[in-house]
């Protein structure tokens, strides 16, 4: 993927969020070209880097980040899992680090609906988790 810089000169001025009620506020807008996101996102807790990644989607104001960008040292499965009308069910970890725990802190969609196809696997967080892009 090109820098941010250099995606602005070949392809024009960008535009965050271009369509109204848009569902992937993390994509960029090109002169008729859609271009994700070209940053490091970083995921920590209680000091602890969990995840860090240039690649990840945003939904809904979340980052997710790809399955192999994921401390899984810290993660480990919990029972909770959640249903979203348009992604479908989620599923949950919680986060162990330095011996505290932080209950179902993170999640993903293992089998997401058609419209979420993009961040099967990824993980998002919240619950204390700092997330800066």
């Amino acid at each position: 993927m090109l820098p941010v810089f250099i995606q602005t000169l070949l392809f024009g001025r960008r535009f965050r969020n271009p369509l109204p009620g848009s569902t992937y506020p993390g994509i960029f807008f090109y002169a008729s070209k859609w271009i994700t996101i070209c940053a490091m996102a970083k995921a920590t807790w209680k000091g602890t880097v969990l995840a860090e990644s240039d690649h990840y989607h945003v939904v809904e104001g979340n980052i997710y980040f790809p399955p192999d960008a994921v401390k899984r040292a810290y993660f480990k499965p919990s029972d909770t899992h959640t249903t979203c009308p348009w992604k479908g069910i989620a599923s949950y970890y919680d986060l162990i680090v330095n011996g505290e725990a932080n209950k179902d802190a993170a999640w993903y969609y293992p089998e997401p609906k058609e419209a979420a196809k993009n961040i099967t696997g990824y993980i998002a967080f919240w619950k204390g988790v700092e997330v800066t892009e």
